[in-house]
Order: C-alpha cells, then structure tokens, then sequence
C-alpha cells in the first residue's frame, strides 16, 4: 500500500488526480487545492464517500485524515450508520440558521438585483 506523504500533499498538479492509500484519497487539483476522502461501505452493502477536510500544513494533515479514516471505517464495523448521522446534523444546522437563498439579498455576481420593472419619471 502506497502512503500519502507531505510533498505530495504540498505539490502542484497540472491536471486533477488522486492518490489513493486503501480507502483514504486524496483528490488533487491544479489549484492547489487538496482534499481528502474516505470510502467504505455501510453495513447494507452500500458505497459512500465522505469528505475529510482540505490538506492545510498548519492544521488539517495526512496525519488528521487518518485518524479520521480511521474512526469512521471503526464506527462502520461498529455498525453506525455513520452518513445518517451526518444527514441528521446537516438538517439541523439548516433548521437552525436560515438557507442560504433566505439570508442573501444579492445576485450570483454580488450586486443587488435590480427590478424589471422601470421605474416611472
């Protein structure tokens, strides 16, 4: 098995690519933006994905993502439903704050969105 290293981590791609160390990935972008992932499958034979966090040296590394592959593949033979309990504080956090079509007053490009109708002089 191949492990994800710092330089890897910190290089730059040309083109997306992904580094897989058995079930945890790391997805690898030519912005300069690299995320981890890990698969697994859930206890009624179906394949997820879950998002780690993006590879930051001063706070999220290899290193963090796998312990927290780690303990998730461990809560899966636990047999926790681990993507419901994620769905379940996702819905919450949306039932708490407004969405986000609610909160912005502003269009896609931040500028006020301006009436259709013209105004009469």
């Amino acid at each position: 098995m191949r492990i994800i290293t710092t330089h890897q981590c910190q290089s730059k791609v040309s083109k997306r690519d992904r580094l897989f160390e058995g079930s945890l990935y790391l997805d690898r972008t030519p912005s300069g933006v690299n995320t981890f992932y890990v698969r697994f499958t859930t206890p009624f034979g179906k394949r997820e994905t879950v998002r780690l966090g993006v590879y930051d040296r001063a706070h999220f590394t290899q290193h963090d993502a796998r312990a927290m592959a780690s303990e998730l593949r461990a809560q899966v033979r636990r047999g926790v439903d681990v993507m419901g309990e994620r769905r379940q504080i996702q819905s919450v956090r949306v039932q708490r704050g407004k969405t986000v079509n609610e909160s912005s007053t502003r269009g896609s490009h931040g500028s006020r969105r301006q009436s259709a109708k013209p105004t009469a002089r």
